[in-house]
């Protein structure tokens, strides 16, 4: 059936009238083909209202107009949602909650003088005062009428198909209704930010360990699931410590923090992973699990060994050690535990995976050791922690001249750094560091695992930079 373009009307009529309309009973929401509407959490509630508030954009309701025998029919078919949440905050059945985006708001008011006369500029003009609202926990009642005006004059725009058959009708409630709000995932990708979620898509497009590897579904790869799998795999590899389970505090989280190079860290492990997991291994690689495999995978690429390494880790993995016990707990009972996105079950999981891991290369875990208790042991028993935040002050002062992309600069090797920084003051060679510094990452991309072995290989080449200097000094 071919559909004439003055069959669709658009409209916008303002908020106080709509309301009015469905007192009156102007239209209907019970259409028999119309699945029932999700209800809206109060958060996505509460957003709404504050966007009406705020005078914002918003998508159109639909409404389609059937012409019967007892006259003509206005069935409401998509946006049900709004218009009951813009009726119960009029007649006071909630306020809003404290978790809404963007909470502040403005509005204006003419300037009064103490004798209540409206202020003037030099031409003749009003003067208005700016005034910021908080919208947190307010009821109708609360707003100041400047933005209770807002509300009720809010221009709502409706899209309605006239004269519609029967037919016509079910077709725009199944379309409409496909065109479902935005899950979970979807929402935490608008809260990174345009590059974050820029650089998680192009690794979900681009990386061939999605298409041809794993055990990812088509469905897995619709409606932004891999990008938050993806999300999830950044946070689990370089945030831990900060896991958010909720999706749109991890997007903002990783908005605030995540750095080009750890995405690049991230593709490149991507990468290597491609040449080493197979049919055998792929059924690891879920949207369950990628990111504690994936934190592990990373863990391993600092220890130098060669990538098979890690594939006959996985086999093996696969074939017993998923059952054998740490802590009198395997993996395949941590498989059986609730709240799969929980901090405390994530991070059960990759230090699980991790102590396997290790355990079969045979490499020892190093000692945690504070930073305090490092310089101590290496450069001066009488520090203090005074001391040592100083140091650590200078150091990033420092780091201004070199390559911050540099793998010298990775946390694991801080101790070293702040026992020479500490080594430097302490032998009135603080200048002579600033010096060393650019020449040694210009020669250096890798350091030691063992912190004391490679602050000692790092303390000799600036005592012999230091000599040469000196020398160089005499000698002029």
């Amino acid at each position: 059936m071919a559909i004439r373009k003055n069959e669709i009307k658009d409209d916008v009529i303002m908020c106080e009238t709509l309301l009015r309309m469905f007192h009156r009973g102007d239209f209907r929401n019970d259409h028999p083909l119309q699945r029932a509407p999700e209800a809206w959490t109060n958060e996505y509630r509460d957003d709404f209202i504050a966007t009406v508030i705020k005078d914002e954009n918003v998508d159109s309701i639909k409404m389609c107009e059937e012409v019967t025998d007892s006259g003509i029919t206005i069935w409401l078919i998509d946006g049900g949602n709004r218009v009951r949440a813009l009726d119960a905050f009029k007649n006071g059945e909630f306020k809003l909650g404290r978790l809404i985006d963007l909470p502040i708001t403005t509005y204006q008011v003419p300037r009064k003088d103490a004798q209540g006369h409206f202020v003037e500029d030099e031409n003749g003009n009003r003067v208005y005062d700016e005034i910021e609202y908080d919208l947190r926990n307010k009821w109708y009642k609360d707003l100041p009428q400047e933005l209770k005006d807002v509300f009720n004059s809010w221009g709502v725009k409706i899209t309605k198909r006239l004269n519609s058959t029967p037919e016509l009708i079910e077709h725009d409630i199944r379309r409409y209704n496909h065109q479902g709000k935005m899950n979970h995932a979807e929402t935490a990708v608008t809260y990174m930010g345009k590059d974050v979620a820029r650089q998680i898509k192009e690794i979900a497009d681009e990386s061939r360990f999605f298409k041809d590897c794993g055990s990812y579904s088509e469905s897995d790869k619709k409606r932004s699931k891999l990008e938050r799998m993806i999300a999830e795999s950044m946070m689990a590899t370089f945030y831990l410590d900060n896991w958010k389970k909720d999706a749109k505090k991890m997007g903002a989280f990783l908005y605030e923090n995540a750095t080009k190079e750890e995405f690049e860290k991230m593709k490149s492990n991507l990468h290597r992973l491609e040449h080493i997991t197979d049919r055998k291994t792929d059924s690891l690689f879920n949207m369950k699990n990628s990111s504690i495999w994936f934190a592990v995978f990373n863990k391993f690429t600092e220890l130098d060994l060669d990538d098979k390494k890690f594939y006959e880790f996985l086999c093996t993995f696969v074939d017993e050690l998923h059952s054998k016990k740490i802590n009198d707990v395997s993996w395949d009972e941590l498989e059986e535990l609730r709240g799969t996105k929980d901090t405390k079950v994530i991070t059960c999981k990759i230090q699980h995976i991790e102590k396997l891991m290790m355990d079969y290369l045979q490499v020892e875990e190093e000692e945690t050791v504070s930073t305090i208790d490092f310089v101590k042991e290496t450069v001066d028993p009488e520090v203090t922690e005074e001391d040592v935040e100083l140091y650590e002050s200078a150091f990033e002062d420092y780091t201004v001249e070199v390559d911050n992309t540099s793998k010298l600069l990775d946390q694991k090797n801080r101790l070293s750094w702040i026992g020479l920084v500490t080594y430097a003051f302490q032998n009135d060679k603080d200048m002579e560091l600033n010096l060393w510094m650019p020449q040694y990452f210009k020669e250096h991309s890798t350091y030691l695992r063992n912190q004391k072995e490679n602050y000692i290989q790092m303390k000799d080449s600036f005592d012999l930079f230091c000599k040469k200097e000196n020398g160089s000094k005499n000698v002029a």
